[in-house]
């Protein structure tokens, strides 16, 4: 959504061109949604993650729906699988240890 101008611009029809910023992000929140439901049914504590980031980027894009906030808001969306594959991870590893010393 952050290049969203220079996309319509360039003639080049994207999500965030066709649906304007509010309307993606609405899409998104969908996805993120549907996503975090699909977490749950592995992991409560790596959906509570996705849900919380998502509720960050959604709620930030639906009050302030312009591309300009799409660009701060990237870097969040960009280290959002390295936050929940920590997590993940980390209860792998919690639940291995106590497998074999436990």
């Amino acid at each position: 959504m952050q290049d969203i101008d220079e996309d319509r611009e360039a003639g080049i029809r994207t999500t965030a061109v066709l649906l304007g910023p509010r309307g993606t992000a609405v899409w998104s929140g969908c996805w993120w949604l549907a996503s975090t439901v699909l977490f749950a049914l592995v992991s409560i504590p790596v959906a509570a993650v996705n849900l919380a980031i998502a509720g960050v980027l959604v709620g930030w894009m639906l009050v302030r729906p312009t591309p300009a906030t799409g660009r701060r808001l990237y870097p969040v969306s960009i280290a959002f699988p390295y936050v929940a594959g920590s997590v993940a991870s980390g209860l792998q590893l919690t639940k291995m240890f106590f497998e074999v010393y436990g």
